[in-house]
């Protein structure tokens, strides 16, 4: 009972946290985004987009950096689902994502998207940066925990089945679990910390990553 107490806390902690730093430019974001949310939100299931029926979900933890050579090997016969950081890496690895999802406020397209690579299908918030809405690739809108949303659905906007949680790894595995995917193998979502401290493999732009602001103590 204890553990169950602890873990709501510092899920409600952290939540808390990330709406008094995001708050402003989420509200921001949300706004700019509000047409395109209520055009785009995920209404259908895309699972007769996805090419294979098992899933590859990138993180952008440090195992990333050694397990990278498996996932290429395997990539033709898997669908890729990467969160944004992970994006530069698998550029770099000549790997391209069948979808990306991007969820953070704080994290543009302009600073995850390399020139060389295409995102595949793009599942965003209503809070996501509006560049992202410039990447040429069929994007969907997931609903999350928003007043705006909240009122929207009073309107009769109702929220989509596949919700934003807690992180885009957390997401992406929802995603794929929704989709039907039966197999899922998990690249860089280790959520650790490698020998010097980084929460993150290399190549990953500690700039927009809301991870380099917050301790990663307890993470294993």
């Amino acid at each position: 009972i204890l553990d169950k107490i602890q873990l709501h806390f510092e899920t409600t902690q952290r939540a808390r946290n990330t709406r008094q730093e995001e708050g402003f430019l989420a509200q921001t974001n949300t706004i700019k985004n509000l047409e395109d949310y209520l055009t785009n939100r995920l209404k259908s299931n895309p699972s007769n987009k996805v090419k294979a029926i098992s899933a590859a979900i990138v993180g952008a933890g440090p195992s990333l950096d050694t397990s990278l050579p498996v996932l290429k090997s395997i990539q033709d016969h898997v669908t890729i689902i990467a969160v944004d950081s992970s994006l530069p890496i698998l550029a770099d690895a000549g790997i391209l994502p069948d979808a990306t999802v991007s969820i953070d406020a704080e994290k543009p397209a302009s600073q995850c998207v390399p020139k060389n690579i295409e995102t595949g299908i793009l599942f965003l918030s209503s809070k996501s940066p509006d560049d992202w809405k410039s990447i040429p690739s069929k994007r969907y809108y997931l609903s999350g925990n928003s007043l705006t949303e909240d009122w929207l659905e009073k309107q009769g906007y109702c929220k989509t089945t596949i919700k934003c949680t807690q992180n885009c790894g957390i997401t992406a595995v929802n995603i794929a679990l929704e989709l039907g995917l039966s197999n899922v193998y998990l690249f860089g979502m280790d959520n650790a910390i490698d020998e010097d401290g980084s929460g993150h493999a290399s190549n990953v732009n500690l700039d927009i990553s809301r991870g380099s602001k917050h301790n990663p103590k307890g993470k294993h």
